[in-house]
């Protein structure tokens, strides 16, 4: 089909309503299937991808490709205050869980059980702090523990290398 030809369809009101092939009340994740259906161009493929009109559990109403839900992809609309009530979180715990997935591949939850096997100590300088940071490997991304800001700015200031440490304790042992 032509650019002229699909513009052409537009025009005659080929994209408009057309019958609901998904029954109303269908669940798909968090959205409910509350009406109509239309076509809108995808500016990708060019071609009609069929909308479907749902509903969030949040009350949230959109109008959502019906390949995305068939698929899997879309099973909301993101909400924070909804899927933190569906994974049992506050909205902070939320935001600290989206954070700790994204950069360290790891869940808040996962950081609070390390915290509670290292008993809420710096694995270097083995002192009790109430907050720790996560540090890793910037090199494999691989996360090596539970470390206070002091030691993990420490560390992040000699790169991470084990020479670079290895010459500061040298120094350290030779100048006291």
């Amino acid at each position: 089909m032509t650019e002229h030809e699909i513009i052409s369809n537009i025009r005659q009101g080929k994209t408009g309503v057309v019958p609901v092939t998904v029954p109303v009340g269908t669940r798909f994740g968090d959205w409910t299937v509350v009406g109509e259906t239309h076509r809108r161009l995808s500016k990708k493929t060019g071609n009609f991808c069929r909308m479907i009109v749902c509903r969030c559990a949040c009350g949230v109403v959109r109008a959502v490709f019906l390949f995305g839900l068939r698929a899997g992809k879309s099973n909301g609309c993101g909400c924070k205050r909804h899927v933190a009530k569906r994974r049992g979180l506050t909205r902070e715990q939320l935001e600290a869980d989206r954070s700790y997935r994204y950069k360290y591949g790891i869940t808040a939850q996962d950081k609070d059980r390390m915290y509670q096997q290292q008993e809420g100590k710096c694995l270097i300088c083995e002192r009790w702090h109430e907050k720790l940071a996560v540090d890793h490997c910037h090199k494999t991304g691989i996360v090596r523990g539970l470390l206070c800001d002091a030691c993990n700015f420490g560390l992040g200031l000699m790169k991470d290398d084990p020479v670079v440490l290895a010459r500061a304790i040298a120094y350290l042992q030779a100048k006291t």
